[in-house]
């Protein structure tokens, strides 16, 4: 089964086996999935969780991209800095 999202109107729709499932979220700039997780950075530059196409939480702020792999979120800020985030909770920035 793959799992796929993109950006349609500011929103995230989702998709399974290439077929539409939902769509969710609004003021969406992009949007990233690790297959369990749907990562979006949202016009005001927070993280913007989902699972399930249920808001699970928002963190972060001045984000440009970001993007999940295994349960970590990876996030650029606007001044280049990379920051860690696990769980909602901040890890580290480099």
């Amino acid at each position: 089964m793959s799992i796929s999202v993109r950006v349609n109107n500011r929103m995230i729709s989702e998709y399974k086996n290439g077929s539409l499932i939902r769509s969710y979220g609004s003021n969406i700039s992009q949007a990233f999935t690790d297959g369990s997780s749907v990562i979006a950075v949202d016009n005001g530059g927070m993280i913007v969780e989902f699972v399930n196409g249920s808001l699970r939480r928002k963190y972060g702020s001045s984000i440009q991209t970001a993007y999940i792999s295994q349960g970590v979120v990876y996030a650029t800020t606007v001044t280049g800095k990379l920051q860690t985030w696990k769980n909602g909770s901040f890890i580290g920035e480099r």
